[in-house]
């Protein structure tokens, strides 16, 4: 695991880079810390026994072991990805945080991508999870499914709305994992894989 496990503290966020159409179509369009490209991303609970990392997949919103996170984003034998933690001024939301995953297991997948409506994306569940009292940390921002301003809409993400008869949510506001990683709430405190 590269010891990762004695890194993570509660609350870190780990980022990973994925491999999967839809994933590649994400990380075309978003860019995130350091010119990295991030499909997914969680947050770290560690209990007695165990690691774990609270998630919103396409089975819903969960806390999934370390290993079988980690093992999503192994490439060449080598996982890709980022831990980063917050900032010491924002670390008192973390304990707010974990309870808001904790509360929300088994919410469903938002798998068309629009920001409050009771299912959750991987970043919308972190941003919901961390606006304390209604104050965000995080930044909400026009999503785009475009590789530039000018440009057409990327074939896959056509096709993936056309399937699920859904208007492509252009321009919404939204947020994505590599949103996140830009913040300046966070520090990046271990990487491996990544270019």
């Amino acid at each position: 695991m590269h010891r990762l496990d004695i890194v993570l503290s509660d609350g870190d966020f780990i980022f990973q880079d994925l491999d999967c159409p839809l994933c590649e179509a994400i990380e075309s369009v978003t860019m995130g810390y350091n010119s990295y490209r991030f499909s997914h991303v969680g947050i770290v609970k560690r209990t007695n026994d165990n690691i774990y990392v609270g998630e919103a997949i396409s089975s819903g919103v969960q806390w999934t072991p370390l290993d079988t996170f980690v093992a999503r984003s192994i490439k060449n034998g080598t996982p890709q990805l980022l831990v980063m933690r917050l900032n010491e001024s924002q670390q008192n939301r973390i304990p707010s945080a974990l309870k808001f995953i904790d509360e929300k297991q088994g919410a469903a997948y938002d798998s068309i991508y629009i920001y409050g409506d009771n299912q959750y994306y991987c970043s919308e569940l972190l941003y919901d999870a961390f606006a304390v009292s209604n104050t965000p940390i995080f930044t909400l921002e026009p999503m785009t499914f475009k590789l530039n301003a000018e440009g057409a809409f990327l074939p896959i993400w056509e096709t993936y709305y056309e399937e699920m008869q859904r208007e492509i949510p252009e321009g919404e506001m939204g947020i994505n994992p590599g949103g996140i990683s830009r913040s300046p709430h966070l520090t990046p405190i271990f990487v491996i894989g990544l270019e």
